[in-house]
């Protein structure tokens, strides 16, 4: 161990924070020979996407690799463009912790859908998702506007895809108005 293990602990405490579900197994460091015992200590060069990099110590830089197991999440099926990712599509496993190219999931994200296929028994990545739209072109949605203790609501159809938050174009008639999406097929008159 080097510096008695504290090089160590704090790689392993840098993953953990950012994988709450990771178990660290061990960590390897290399090319530690000939390292003062009080030189500085930089971590902040780490690729927590990563299971092995480089650290630098004092003016030497080590190589170190983390063996762990990380619970994340993993498409049971195939999921399509578009579909909600839910525990019947997808489902948390352990698996040996190696390199990612972007942050997987460790968690079941709430009204998130695919941005594109996912094939079946993969991790779900950040990049792979994005929010559930509560409205989609073409569809018919109520409008609604408060003025006071008056509300006032009509049909419209969207001209655009849209989650909660978005504003977008809604036609009724030949009219166009802007709406802020408030929730599955409403939004308010902007």
């Amino acid at each position: 161990f080097l510096f008695g293990g504290v090089l160590e602990s704090k790689i392993a405490q840098l993953y953990k924070k950012h994988y709450p579900t990771i178990k660290i197994e061990k960590v390897i460091i290399k090319n530690s020979k000939n390292v003062a015992i009080n030189s500085p200590i930089d971590i902040s060069s780490i690729n927590l996407k990563r299971a092995n990099g480089t650290i630098r110590v004092g003016n030497r830089f080590l190589f170190y690799k983390i063996i762990a197991k990380i619970k994340l999440l993993k498409s049971v099926g195939a999921i399509e463009k578009g579909e909600k990712i839910t525990p019947q599509n997808s489902a948390l496993k352990e698996e040996p912790f190696k390199n990612f190219y972007n942050t997987p999931l460790t968690y079941f994200p709430k009204n998130m859908e695919a941005k594109f296929y996912i094939p079946a028994n993969r991790p779900i990545l950040e990049y792979m998702i994005t929010a559930s739209k509560s409205i989609k072109r073409g569809e018919s949605i109520k409008v609604f506007s408060k003025v006071g203790g008056v509300e006032i609501s009509f049909k419209a159809i969207s001209l655009q895809d849209g989650k909660v938050g978005d504003i977008i174009k809604v036609k009724r008639d030949k009219d166009v108005f802007k709406v802020l999406v408030k929730d599955k097929k409403e939004g308010e008159l902007q």
